[in-house]
């Protein structure tokens, strides 16, 4: 996956994430470029999820705990095909590269 990309919808209002972080993962074979280890960061775009990491942390900026109440996600992501995707409370679709978010 590529351009993966997050919105935190807090009382009805996107709010950008504060930063994306890769969070490493074993892989059975050997990553481009040879088989030592680097940090992820040091090579890839933080918004591209690659086959030997574990996942993606999406972190939010600090709220109140009283609006936190009802709040979700949004995320997009681009597949290998090119195709883009929304996950918004459970529903995925595909959309359109300049769409706007849906609240």
């Amino acid at each position: 996956m590529t351009k993966v990309e997050a919105q935190f919808v807090i009382q009805d209002n996107c709010q950008a994430p504060k930063e994306y972080h890769l969070l490493p993962g074993d892989s059975p074979f050997p990553r481009p470029g040879g088989y030592s280890w680097r940090s992820v960061g040091d090579s890839i775009v933080n918004t591209t999820l690659p086959p030997w990491t574990a996942g993606l942390l999406i972190e939010a900026n600090d709220i109140d705990p009283e609006r936190a109440t009802g709040a979700y996600v949004i995320v997009r992501w681009t597949d290998r095909w090119g195709k883009r995707w929304q996950h918004n409370r459970g529903e995925v679709k595909q959309i359109g590269e300049n769409d706007p978010w849906d609240v």
